[in-house]
């Protein structure tokens, strides 16, 4: 069993960095994200716009945590079991979280 180890290490860490990449590509792409750094699933999302505690606040109603490390900036630590699906979920409800603000933003400064 000991002999499979380091193939399985390897699959564990090649499968973390291509999904982590996964998401950064697509939260990149959202209205509200400027950037995103970081590696392998160890990310951050820095956001223009939008108060991070509050969009860490929705995102925790609807069963997603992540932790906002400064006014704009979301840290997201999943497990590294995480599946492509849950991490699409996470992007999906990020975007549908983001798009909710910045449209309440712009009624309200209208």
């Amino acid at each position: 069993e000991t002999s499979r180890m380091p193939g399985a290490l390897s699959w564990l860490i090649e499968s973390t960095r291509a999904l982590g990449e996964h998401i950064a590509e697509r939260a990149a792409g959202l209205s509200g994200v400027d950037h995103v750094r970081g590696a392998g699933l160890l990310l951050g999302i820095e956001l223009t716009g939008v108060p991070a505690a509050e969009i860490a606040g929705a995102l925790r109603t609807r069963g997603i945590l992540v932790n906002a490390i400064t006014p704009t900036a979301l840290r997201l630590v999943p497990p590294l079991c995480l599946t492509r699906g849950e991490a699409d979920r996470f992007c999906a409800t990020l975007g549908d979280v983001l798009a909710a603000r910045l449209d309440q933003r712009a009624t309200t400064v209208a």
